[in-house]
């Protein structure tokens, strides 16, 4: 699945914290209705 991935590399929980600390800080005040994909790329790259 890595090869797979822009990245390049596996995805960690830590690169999740990191998303779910950001969307639940103030920065994200403006940020409603969407999904983040934290996957490395994989979802971006796909075709089709």
């Amino acid at each position: 699945m890595t090869a797979a991935a822009p990245a390049g590399v596996p995805g960690r929980p830590l690169d999740i914290a990191h998303a779910v600390r950001f969307l639940a800080s103030d920065e994200a005040a403006h940020v409603h209705g969407t999904v983040l994909d934290v996957d490395g790329g994989i979802v971006a790259a796909r075709v089709g």
